[in-house]
C-alpha cells in the first residue's frame, strides 16, 4: 500500500496554503467567531497537510510504509497545533508608542508660553526622540516661570502637567 500520491498531494496543497499563511493571509476564515474551537481552524488544517506530506514523503524513503504514514500523521497533528499556537501568538503581539502620563512624570522640560502662578502656560520636551508641547500649571506658587526656564514634570493633571522648577 503506497501512499506516494497523498503525501504528494499534502504537501503540494498544503505548503501552498502555509506559504500564503506565513507572507500575508492568515489562513483562518473558517474559524472567525469559533476561536475556542481550535481544530475548526482552516490554518490548521492546512499545517497539518504540509507537514503530514513531507514527513510522510521523507519516511517512505527511510522506512516501510507502516511506519511512514504512522510518523506522517504524527508530525503532521504535532505540527498543525504547534504552528497554529505559533502564528496565533506572532497575530496578538502589539506595539504601542503612545505617551501616557507615566512616560512624563520626572520629565525635565523648557517653558514656552509663561506660566504665572495660579493659570496655566506651556511647557516643551523631548519624549521618545518626539518633541512634545504640554499645558502646565505651577505646583507652589513661587513667583512666574518664564520662557527658557526649566521645569520637572511632577503630575499629570487631566492632560495638565504640573510642574516645579528644576
Amino acid at each position: 500500500m503506497d501512499f506516494f500520491y497523498l503525501y504528494l498531494s499534502g504537501l503540494i496543497v498544503g505548503g501552498i496554503a502555509v506559504a500564503a499563511s506565513l507572507f500575508g493571509g492568515d489562513g483562518d476564515g473558517l474559524g472567525e467567531g469559533l476561536q475556542s474551537l481550535a481544530v475548526l481552524r482552516l490554518r490548521l488544517f492546512f499545517f497539518f497537510a504540509f507537514f503530514f506530506g513531507l514527513a510522510g514523503m521523507l519516511g517512505s524513503l527511510l522506512m516501510g510504509p507502516g511506519a511512514a504514514l504512522f510518523t506522517a500523521l504524527g508530525s503532521g497533528v504535532v505540527c498543525a497545533f504547534l504552528g497554529d499556537w505559533i502564528l496565533s501568538r506572532l497575530s496578538i503581539s502589539t506595539a504601542d508608542s503612545s505617551l501616557g502620563g507615566a512616560d512624563l512624570i520626572g520629565l525635565e522640560a523648557e517653558v514656552t508660553v509663561p506660566i504665572a502662578v495660579g493659570s496655566t502656560g506651556k511647557i516643551s520636551a523631548t519624549v521618545q526622540g518626539r518633541t512634545i508641547e504640554l499645558l502646565a500649571r505651577q505646583a507652589s506658587a513661587q513667583g512666574p516661570l518664564n520662557p527658557g526656564d526649566r521645569v520637572l514634570v511632577i503630575e499629570i493633571d487631566d492632560g495638565v502637567a504640573i510642574v516645579d522648577p528644576s
